[in-house]
């Protein structure tokens, strides 16, 4: 003979149990530090730099407390879960992506001002914000001053 009132109770735990594993399945899946690799820009700009020697220097002013974090992931709450961490510094990323664009459009860059002290371009840039964030979609702003 089944026992009725043991039947359904265990399919009211197991209702509960269910519940409970999707619950944590769907809030949980942010909770871990999420590591991103920053690659260089390409812009579709159109630009003759052709003869142009050019020394670039950049600043991180971001709070150095939050260095390297540029980020973080939010999860189906909109409550910050997880940190988003830059496997490189933002300075060198920036620096990396300015120089290629203009070797791509046919300038010289050179790393310090002895090499060549002649018709040099300083440009100096300051990175003030680098964040980006991930809910549902992924978005990123990035603030920079441009000296020259």
């Amino acid at each position: 003979m089944i026992n009725y009132h043991r039947s359904k109770t265990m399919k009211l735990y197991g209702k509960y149990l269910f519940f409970l594993i999707t619950c944590f399945v769907i809030s949980s899946c942010a909770f871990g530090a999420r590591h991103v690799t920053l690659d260089p820009i390409k812009t579709s700009l159109s630009l003759d730099a052709s003869g142009q020697i050019v020394l670039i220097e950049v600043k991180d002013k971001r709070n150095p407390e939050l260095k390297p974090v540029v980020g973080h992931v939010k999860n189906g709450y909109g409550m910050k879960t997880a940190k988003v961490i830059a496997n490189k510094e933002v300075s060198i990323w920036v620096k990396n992506s300015i120089v290629g664009e203009l070797k791509r459009y046919g300038a010289s860059v050179i790393e310090s001002e002895s090499e060549e002290s002649d018709g040099i371009s300083k440009v100096s840039i300051d990175v003030l914000v680098c964040y980006a964030q991930a809910y549902m979609r992924y978005g990123g702003e990035i603030t920079v001053v441009l000296g020259l």
